[in-house]
């Protein structure tokens, strides 16, 4: 399904789940079941495993680490020079259901 796709359905769906725990697996499925190769382990040790996966998914990945993780830092960068020291304080953190809020 792919976030955050997957997190909405298991939070709409939870009521009709016979389960104590529900977690969105993602690739780690595919992983397990060797469908999808594990990173070389000198790419993995130096923490690059998110360029193995652009490698072997360019289309899929390109987006999400080429154009995704740099707005989110520069979102992060705007935000943190527009706070004041004494609002980090005060920040909250939002839970489930406010993100899913219809």
């Amino acid at each position: 399904m792919g976030s955050p796709i997957q997190e909405k359905w298991l939070h709409l769906n939870q009521e009709k789940l016979d389960a104590n725990t529900l977690i969105a697996g993602g690739a780690v499925i595919d992983r397990l079941a060797g469908i999808v190769p594990d990173c070389p382990t000198i790419l993995s040790d130096m923490s690059l495993e998110w360029l193995y996966r652009l490698y072997r998914e360019p289309r899929r990945m390109a987006n999400r680490y080429l154009l995704g993780n740099p707005a989110f830092l520069l979102l992060m960068m705007l935000a943190k020079s527009s706070m004041k020291s004494a609002d980090l304080l005060k920040f909250q953190p939002l839970s489930i259901s406010d993100l899913y809020r219809r």
